[in-house]
């Protein structure tokens, strides 16, 4: 007699976009792309940049494979890369498989849809990790990791959601969702960068939750590709990975947050940065 055994969900890749013009950083980004422009601290040996906390926050989630999506005229980045410093060196040496990095190019920024799209080739037919190298998560658990845990347990795509003041939501990309257990909602619809209106109208209309995603996902090849494939360029004009995945979800796939309790920071533009900056610093007082 079969036994029919439910297949093992494993997430074992991460995605890591990082070929962004970075326009709002001016003509400094000419030299250093803007993911390695350090984030000062008091104890000046724990100085490193944005992504670094990422790539060692993706290693911890168990991920055996990090897949940059690159501008290669970036040649610093490119470098680090190829000899990340000592810190990943010796974290990837505690773990009990090998940790590699590998880069694939993207042709021009059309998004983050895009950006995604360009990793198929190197993504199976598994959960995937997508990463932000702009948003630092202070965590216990890696934030990741605990995303892992929710997707194995609901076979689900997994987004990380954060609360934010009513103001800042038109720059985010925004999720509308109902409690399934503590901090875990299914996700009932999202927009990207929506309009101070459209989020009063979309607040008088439902009871849901309304967070925003903070820089990571699970996602669910090759389905997400195919979506991908089929989204036209929304907000900014760009393909956006939030059009993507709801346009997935309208077709039946289930989508769930993990709201994380942690303190999260977005790197991104300068006055965010020094946001990160003085909490780092002042961390280490």
């Amino acid at each position: 007699m079969l036994v029919d055994k439910k297949k093992e969900i494993k997430v074992e890749k991460a995605v890591l976009p990082v070929a962004g013009l970075a326009k709002r950083w001016g003509e400094i980004t000419q030299y250093i792309p803007k993911e390695l422009i350090p984030i000062v601290r008091r104890d000046t040996a724990n100085i490193k940049p944005a992504i670094q906390y990422v790539v060692e926050e993706v290693i911890d989630s168990g991920v055996k494979e990090l897949i940059f999506i690159m501008d290669f005229k970036k040649k610093a980045l490119v470098d680090w890369i190829n000899n990340p410093p000592q810190t990943i060196k010796d974290k990837i040496t505690t773990k009990p498989y090998p940790v590699v990095f590998k880069m694939v190019e993207q042709d021009r920024p059309r998004g983050l849809g895009h950006a995604i799209g360009c990793a198929r080739s190197e993504i199976g037919n598994e959960f995937f990790m997508v990463a932000l190298p702009d948003d630092i998560v202070i965590y216990g658990v890696p934030p990741a990791k605990r995303m892992v845990d929710v997707c194995k347990k609901y076979n689900a795509s997994v987004l990380l959601s954060h609360t934010v003041p009513k103001t800042e939501l038109p720059f985010y990309g925004v999720l509308f969702s109902t409690p399934v257990e503590k901090n875990v909602d299914e996700v009932h619809e999202m927009i990207e960068k929506p309009s101070a209106v459209l989020i009063e109208d979309m607040q008088k209309k439902r009871e849901h939750n309304m967070t925003t995603i903070s820089g990571r996902y699970i996602l669910k090849a090759p389905e997400i590709f195919k979506e991908i494939d089929n989204t036209k360029p929304g907000a900014r004009n760009e393909i956006q990975i939030t059009d993507a995945i709801f346009n997935l979800k309208k077709k039946g796939h289930k989508v769930y947050s993990l709201l994380d309790e942690g303190f999260r920071i977005d790197t991104g533009a300068p006055h965010r940065y020094l946001q990160a900056t003085h909490f780092f610093y002042s961390a280490d007082s």
